[in-house]
């Protein structure tokens, strides 16, 4: 996947092969570590926003969390919302995992997301995923909510 463009491997996000699909996502999350190209495909991530298949939802917020320091006011303004609902909606405790971790470093880039980030952790219910995985998820919110009291600390201080 390495030196393909990364228009192939944003459509690739979508392929029906899974595993190419997880592939073409770290290879996308990799490169949007390191510049702001795969910003550039951020409406084709949002719209993956919408699709049934939750795995292409994660891929897709996965990437437009990680590329949020590239994104225009009115693209955060427009998608915001939609990705902190997925806090509240996703079935699957991995993939909620993955998305606490991934709003820690857009929190971090974008510092205007933290408020209302903030605002949703502190209304979530982890009941419905199980004594097993609850405990986890609520580990990852204290320690979400506190690196982002930390960012703020440091801002105002």
């Amino acid at each position: 996947m390495k030196g393909e463009p990364t228009q192939t491997l944003v459509q690739r996000l979508c392929a029906g092969d899974e595993k190419e699909g997880y592939a073409a996502l770290k290879e996308l999350l990799e490169r949007s570590r390191t510049g702001r190209e795969v910003s550039l495909y951020w409406e084709e991530l949002a719209a993956l926003l919408g699709s049934a298949n939750s795995y292409r939802r994660t891929r897709g917020a996965l990437l437009l969390l990680q590329n949020a320091r590239w994104a225009e006011e009115e693209q955060l303004e427009r998608w915001t919302p939609r990705l902190l609902a997925l806090l509240q909606e996703e079935e699957r405790a991995t993939a909620l995992r993955q998305y606490l971790r991934a709003w820690e470093g857009a929190a971090r880039d974008v510092p205007a997301l933290a408020g209302p980030l903030c605002r949703v952790l502190e209304g979530l219910d982890f009941g419905r995923y199980g004594e097993s995985m609850a405990p986890l998820l609520q580990r990852d919110r204290e320690r979400l909510l506190s690196a982002l009291q930390r960012e703020g600390d440091e801002r105002d201080g």
